[in-house]
């Protein structure tokens, strides 16, 4: 069981400390593998009491968010392990991962926590690349926007339209060095396909 053992927490609304202890909450959640076994870490904290006429609030608990997420079952660096094997494999192919590492994790929860990730603020590029590609072999077509100092695939068009593209970039100021292939749609705003 792990405790913790502030004696004071703040009120999260008026942010005015109180050191009146009311009750416990205990709950569990799971943790990374501890040579080869599962850990399960019973968490206790404080409810504390307050008064303060200016504030609604009366009863309030000091959460551990280094530790866990508010009403999260899974410690942080559970969560940052999972996110990272649904980063690095696909959905199906993490899911069994988990199993195989006795994390026990369904492809859904690995989903949702890929769409819950915080990803970096892409940053405009200084040396954009451009092509046009395939969604479907000769049916339908989009652009491709990769950082090529970084090596990042920046941004996926619907289309090759030279159109889009324009207001793509006029959106996004800053490129200074353009980098196209030139017998596309996409440098010269016609319509001709490549051969």
């Amino acid at each position: 069981m792990v405790k913790a053992t502030q004696i004071q927490a703040e009120c999260p609304r008026c942010h005015r400390p109180s050191a009146r202890v009311r009750s416990y909450y205990t709950w569990t959640v799971s943790d990374l593998l501890w040579h080869g076994l599962d850990v399960r870490l019973h968490l206790r904290a404080s409810r504390f009491r307050y008064k303060n006429n200016l504030c609604t609030k009366r009863i309030f608990c000091k959460h551990l968010t280094r530790v866990v997420a508010y009403y999260g079952r899974k410690t942080q660096r559970m969560n940052e392990a999972l996110e990272l094997i649904g980063f690095l494999m696909d959905g199906e192919a993490g899911a069994r991962a988990t199993q195989k590492l006795a994390m026990k994790t369904s492809l859904d929860t690995l989903l949702r926590q890929l769409i819950q990730a915080k990803l970096p603020t892409a940053t405009t590029p200084r040396v954009l690349g451009v092509d046009d590609f395939a969604f479907r072999r000769d049916q339908r077509f989009g652009t491709i926007l990769v950082d090529l100092e970084r090596h990042r695939v920046i941004d996926l068009l619907p289309d090759r339209e030279a159109k889009t593209l324009s207001a793509r970039l006029k959106s996004h100021t800053g490129v200074e060095v353009f980098s196209c292939d030139p017998c596309t749609s996409l440098c010269y705003g016609s319509r001709h396909r490549r051969s």
